[in-house]
């Protein structure tokens, strides 16, 4: 999958505990790389994708309305709130 295409979202809780979503095309990612995810066992869309220090993911998270593909990484925190 064209990196260039994906959009990399990043769900965080603020310290008001209000989800924030944030979303980047890959260059401009702020967060720091800690290797790529090389299950097999994971959808396609999700192989070799990025892991990030902080993050739990990479995620699925379907296509946008322009029909780019999400890959989705949560914090923690937010995974355990959303998993609720």
């Amino acid at each position: 999958m064209d990196k260039a295409k994906i959009i990399y979202q990043f769900v965080t809780i603020d310290e008001k505990s209000k989800f924030q979503i944030l979303e980047f095309p890959y260059t401009e990612i702020p967060f720091q790389i800690t290797g790529v995810d090389t299950r097999k066992s994971i959808r396609t869309q999700l192989q070799m994708q990025p892991r990030f220090h902080a993050f739990l993911g990479p995620m699925w998270g379907g296509y946008n309305n322009n029909g780019q593909p999400i890959i989705r990484y949560e914090s923690t925190q937010a995974y355990n709130e959303l998993s609720q």
